[in-house]
């Protein structure tokens, strides 16, 4: 069986390892996990968990965990070949975890059928555990706008969350737009066609979680489409807010 992996899933996993020398050989060579003792397919095998929390760090995990993940339960599913690309992004550093975004998007073989993947999974990590959304809704705000702005919640409860997007520097209260999210337990929603002064490279941004605690920060939203960055709102496991960004 063939596996193939993209290159930006190699060097993930050669970031993880933390030690000089040759690149760690290509699925089907290396020593991972076998995933089907029958057959010998093998996958990419299970990351360490990086030591200390850096975005770089993060992202890595998290995008050679979603990847051997995926490759896994295709081979566990009866792929006879995997052709799928993940990209692993970073969004924030908290106090005590770090945050990413993994989009993957290619075909599964299974003899002569065809099943084409496409999705986004979030990873919260830690030095001792994650806790990761995959598959993550997506609501439409309207528009044709490239902007997006991506809300997770991490809890065990439902959440009311408001975020408002102000251009920076301005002193008008017509200048402010407010988006409403009611998010259930562990869910994630994406809204896309942001109405954004397309004059603006900057906002000023602040959220509010049940109406009560709230952050503000500035978002340098950049230029619009894959020159610009996509605004994060997690809401942590303790309830804490965090903001962050990933490249759109």
């Amino acid at each position: 069986m063939r596996l193939r992996l993209t290159s930006i899933a190699l060097l993930a996993l050669l970031v993880l390892a933390g030690c000089a020398g040759s690149p760690p050989a290509p699925p089907g060579t290396t020593d991972g996990l076998v995933a089907n003792e029958s057959t010998g397919d093998r996958v990419p095998p299970v990351p360490d968990r990086p030591d200390r929390l850096t975005a770089d760090a993060v992202a890595a995990y998290a995008n050679a965990t979603e990847t051997h993940r995926l490759y896994r339960d295709a081979v566990a599913e009866g792929a006879t070949d995997v052709d799928v690309t993940c990209s692993g992004s970073p969004v924030a550093l908290g106090d005590a975890a770090g945050y990413a975004l993994v989009d993957c998007d290619g075909s599964v073989y299974r003899g002569d059928s065809v099943d084409s993947t496409q999705f986004t999974a979030f990873y919260r990590v830690t030095t001792d555990g994650e806790t990761r959304i995959e598959r993550v809704s997506s609501r439409d705000e309207g528009g044709d706008a490239d902007r997006r702005l991506r809300v997770y919640n991490l809890g065990d409860e439902r959440r009311s969350l408001s975020v408002s997007l102000s251009p920076a520097g301005s002193t008008g209260a017509d200048d402010s737009t407010t988006y409403e999210y009611t998010l259930d337990p562990e869910s994630g929603a994406t809204t896309t066609g942001l109405r954004l002064n397309a004059s603006a490279d900057g906002y000023a941004v602040t959220a509010a979680l049940n109406g009560s605690d709230s952050i503000s920060t500035r978002w340098e939203t950049g230029a619009s489409g894959a020159g610009g960055t996509t605004g994060v709102v997690v809401v942590a496991p303790d309830g804490d807010l965090v903001w962050g960004t990933a490249a759109a």
